[in-house]
């Protein structure tokens, strides 16, 4: 009679054998049926032997270069053992880069797999107000904020409020050394919102006080003044 190799997930049949030790194949379909002595079947054993799955996994560069590459069993977990992953900016490109891990995320073997490298686009950002002092999201840094290694994108939508000095009031707004067009609270501070987040395009705003002028008008009882 017949008989079918079912393997488990993740594993593949080599084939049918005669001998334990599977060194006598008999056969590399899945389905066996042993030959008939004459008109009969003589009592025998017959084994199926079984493989873990291996898959080609890859890794590579952002810009398809690759790094290292392999075949890797089933159910394994993916590891690259290179050198960090480097991305040298383009002619002309503000940013730096930093390696940020691996697209898509990492997982176990199932199949063959590319991972990527992804960096993060990095510069270095301050904003300065000459008299009065900056708030970042709300907490109070100084009248200088530095972010060292700033992400190109990060921090979507966060405020830097430039609240000058009592008897100042702002007098100019700057980015990269091009006046703005901004808008004052009621207070008097500045608000910038990092509407695309944080970009080399905004690495440097400066916010010019001036002291505001009082003209004190002092009438005599005479009326003159």
């Amino acid at each position: 009679p017949a008989s079918t190799a079912v393997p488990d997930e993740g594993y593949h049949l080599v084939g049918w054998y005669a001998d334990e030790e599977c060194t006598d194949l008999l056969s590399t379909n899945a389905t066996f049926t042993p030959a008939k002595n004459g008109t009969v079947w003589e009592a025998a054993t017959y084994y199926a032997k079984f493989e873990i799955n291996t898959y080609k996994i890859t890794f590579q560069n952002e810009d398809g270069t690759e790094l290292q590459s392999g075949m890797m069993e089933y159910g394994a977990m993916p590891v690259y053992n290179g050198a960090t992953p480097t991305k040298a900016p383009a002619e002309n490109d503000p940013y730096t880069y930093r390696f940020a891990g691996w697209t898509p995320e990492i997982q176990v073997v199932t199949g063959e797999a590319v991972y990527q490298a992804t960096y993060d686009a990095l510069f270095d950002f301050k904003g300065t107000i000459d008299h009065g002092t900056i708030s970042y999201d709300g907490v109070s840094v100084s009248n200088v904020l530095v972010r060292n290694d700033a992400v190109k994108g990060s921090d979507v939508g966060r405020q830097m409020t430039f609240k000058p000095e009592a008897g100042y009031q702002i007098k100019k707004v700057s980015i990269n050394g091009v006046g703005q067009t901004v808008t004052l609270e009621s207070d008097g501070s500045y608000i910038h919102t990092f509407e695309q987040g944080m970009r080399a395009e905004e690495k440097l705003i400066e916010v010019e006080t001036e002291q505001i002028e009082v003209v004190i008008n002092i009438q005599f009882t005479d009326g003159t003044n």
